[in-house]
């Protein structure tokens, strides 16, 4: 479900959440991202914290549960366009991307925003396009 591990950057040490939210089962994956929810704002209160990965979770679809991140203004989310969500770039299928199951987010009283994208350049080296953000740390 969820890796976490410590970066010992020069500044600070912080955290990093890779997760691999489940694909085919909806209730377990509810309740993944439910935990994983959770698990990054008790790790925040002690560590910067950045959330990445496959949350299988289609932010297209109103009732997602992705929406739990994306709708928390304590949250930036990388390569969202909260303002039309739907405009936002698609990561999967890589072969013929439709919708965006890929994330990064963070909270932004640790870290800026540098950039952030959908990286496309490497061809089908997986069925998903990365998602890939520049942050600074604060």
């Amino acid at each position: 479900l969820a890796q976490v591990v410590t970066i010992n950057h020069p500044l600070k040490p912080f955290l990093l959440i890779n997760l691999h939210a489940e694909a085919f089962e909806a209730e377990t994956r509810l309740k993944q991202l439910d935990f994983v929810y959770e698990l990054f704002w008790e790790l925040d209160k002690d560590f910067p914290v950045i959330l990445i990965g496959d949350f299988n979770s289609n932010c297209l679809d109103a009732d997602a549960k992705i929406h739990l991140f994306i709708n928390d203004e304590r949250l930036v989310s990388c390569s969202i366009d909260m303002e039309n969500v739907s405009a936002s770039p698609k990561s999967f299928p890589a072969d013929n991307p439709d919708r965006r199951l890929d994330y990064i987010f963070f909270n932004p009283e640790h870290f800026e925003l540098i950039d952030s994208r959908i990286a496309t350049e490497f061809g089908d080296i997986s069925d998903h396009f990365p998602c890939v953000a520049t942050l600074k740390i604060k």
